[in-house]
């Protein structure tokens, strides 16, 4: 009796009938039917053949038992497969004139490897396909009756170059590779993974109609798209000498990894995006995205196509316009709330409305931007810090309503126009240029005017706290307010208003101020100064019993006029050293206007001051109570 590496041979040499039977034991490696038998051989139990199973005549009956097969070559007589399950792990190769007896089973092509299937055109009755690896490839001779609603593979591939038949939707695994003689029939829906057509295929009426991997219409192709919408979650690509045929549908991108979008200058009916993976759109692109569009939930973009809609575009990730001229002016606004704007392309045109930018922005060397008479506009949120860099492009105008932290590069001039205002609660670092006119308006926590910055056109500043980092004349403005801190860096200069500027919060001179005739008014409570500073005319007027410190050792210069003003005889304004026990200065020779004060630590080298209704906490030189 034959065991399981043994090749069992019927030929010739004896036309009896064998049974393999119970008292097998129901493997072997290879069976021959070869030229010269006549005999049958019938299955009274399961048979697994591990290597091959050839016949060349006789007759061979499976009955009703499973038969496992490695590989089936059939060139003549009579083969009547399994009317339960006949499983095939590889190679099909049926030839000549043999009888094939499907026997109203299933044929289940099984296994890990690839393997090559060529039918003859024999009927089946039912096929499955459950191979976990490898390519089941499928002869033009192959008519595979796969059922309603089937699976097919389990993990392994499928080149399709026959016929797959069915009802419901066609689920596929791994690739399926549909290539120039293949044809899908009877099925109204399809969900593959990586899908490849290579022929001429017609999905018009396909519901659903998916693809969960990469997606490839090759040269010499026709796929005709469904009328409703086909989703493809992966990198997708046509062929420009491919016959695509948009067919009235929609194209959904949603693939949650990043993906890369090749449109070979084919046309497309409607486009959208409900990804969340970063997408990279090549620049054989036309994407039409309708009214309102978004470019997915998150992710970002790289752009070297075209997008073409109306209304507002919304992009969330960042946003990288590349190499091509994407026609972002079809929209009458573009709002990107990702991490990054960055354009890069040879020219690009902006949209006529707003363009929005919550990330960084830039515009990168070489690139032409037409600003289309538009608006950009810059929000940073919370807990950011988004920086401006421009390669001196020119804008039409620019808003800032940033909650956050924004940094203007030194390529960067941005013009605000009339009266504007900046920020909402957020900081703007300016080390390019800010141009307008009237007065602007920082309301932000922090204006920082950097080492390279400047403001050109405005006649009148108000801000919040305000650093100065660089030289910067304010000679000719009217008004001039800082309701926070104000600070003056080391190096930098700063030229006072001729009239009047008014500060809210601290005043610390790191720098050069220049104090141009003009008044500085301190109208904040709980003030300090710090740094030596000389004025030419200094005025405090507390409407409450309030302190006013001033930095131990420094001194303050007043050439004009000093007022310094309580509330009442009873609420005064206490004037003190930031360390106790340790003088301020104050100099100069100008008027003294001084009341209703406390005065503690003070040493005037200048005009002695009498005070009116004032209190000596002890200290003090040069005052008279």
């Amino acid at each position: 009796m034959p065991g399981v590496e043994d090749t069992a041979t019927f030929n010739a040499t004896s036309n009896h009938n064998s049974t393999v039977d119970e008292g097998f034991a129901g493997s072997i490696a290879t069976v021959k039917i070869n030229a010269g038998y006549t005999g049958t051989i019938s299955l009274a139990r399961s048979l697994a053949v591990t290597t091959s199973f050839t016949q060349a005549t006789g007759t061979f009956t499976a009955g009703s038992q499973a038969l496992m097969l490695k590989a089936l070559t059939l060139t003549g007589g009579s083969f009547t497969a399994s009317s339960g399950t006949t499983s095939l792990s590889g190679a099909l190769k049926i030839s000549g004139s043999p009888s094939f007896n499907a026997n109203g089973g299933t044929l289940n092509l099984n296994g890990t490897a690839s393997a090559t299937l060529s039918c003859n055109s024999v009927t089946f009755n039912l096929v499955t396909i459950t191979s976990t690896a490898g390519t089941k490839t499928l002869g033009s001779d192959c008519s595979l009756p796969l059922g309603a609603s089937p699976t097919a593979g389990s993990g392994g591939s499928i080149a399709l170059n026959g016929t797959l038949s069915g009802s419901g939707t066609l689920t596929t695994s791994k690739t399926l590779t549909l290539g120039a003689g293949g044809s899908l029939s009877g099925f109204s829906g399809l969900v593959a993974s990586t899908l490849t057509v290579s022929g001429s295929y017609d999905f018009s009426s396909y519901s659903p109609f998916t693809v969960t991997g990469v997606f490839t219409v090759t040269e010499g192709a026709s796929f005709t798209a469904p009328a409703g919408t086909a989703s493809f979650a992966s990198n997708f690509s046509v062929s420009s000498a491919a016959e695509f045929d948009a067919n009235e549908g929609t194209v959904v991108f949603s693939s949650k990894v990043t993906f890369k979008v090749s449109c070979g200058g084919q046309t497309f009916n409607a486009v959208s995006f409900e990804s969340s993976g970063h997408k990279t759109i090549a620049s054989d692109c036309t994407l039409p995205l309708g009214e309102d569009p978004s470019l997915g939930t998150a992710g970002g973009t790289t752009l070297n196509g075209t997008l073409v809609g109306s209304g507002t575009l919304t992009q969330i990730g960042t946003f990288e316009i590349g190499s091509a001229s994407p026609g972002l002016d079809s929209f009458t606004d573009v709002f990107d709330n990702g991490s990054f704007l960055m354009i890069t392309g040879a020219a690009v045109t902006a949209p006529e409305g707003t363009l929005t930018v919550q990330g960084n922005f830039t515009i990168g060397s070489g690139t032409e931007f037409a600003a289309n008479k538009g608006t950009v506009n810059f929000q940073a949120l919370p807990k950011t810090t988004k920086t401006i860099a421009c390669d001196e492009a020119t804008f039409n105008l620019v808003t800032f309503t940033n909650t956050s932290k924004q940094v203007v590069n030194s390529d960067c001039t941005l013009p605000l126009g009339a009266n504007p205002e900046i920020g909402e609660g957020g900081q703007i670092v300016l080390d390019g240029e800010l141009t307008g006119s009237g007065t602007l308006t920082a309301n932000s926590l922090l204006f920082t005017l950097g080492p390279t910055g400047s403001l050109a056109g405005f006649t009148g500043l108000e801000t919040g706290a305000l650093t100065v980092e660089g030289a910067y004349d304010f000679s000719a403005y009217e008004p001039f307010a800082v309701s926070g801190d104000f600070s003056l860096s080391p190096g930098a200069e700063l030229t006072a208003p001729e009239g009047t500027a008014k500060f809210a919060g601290d005043f610390a001179n790191g720098g050069t101020f220049k104090a141009n005739e003009g008044t500085v008014e301190l109208n904040g409570t709980g003030q300090a100064l710090s740094g030596s500073t000389t004025f030419e005319n200094l005025t405090k007027i507390a409407e409450a019993k309030e302190t006013l410190t001033f930095a131990a050792g420094a001194t303050q210069t007043v050439k004009g006029t000093l007022t310094l003003e309580g509330a009442s005889a009873e609420k005064l304004l206490s004037l003190v050293s930031s360390s106790s026990g340790t003088p301020w200065l104050l100099a100069g020779e100008g008027p003294r206007e001084v009341r209703w004060v406390s005065v503690k630590d003070s040493t005037n080298t200048g005009t002695e001051i009498s005070t009116i209704e004032s209190t000596d906490k002890g200290g003090n030189t040069g005052w008279a109570f």
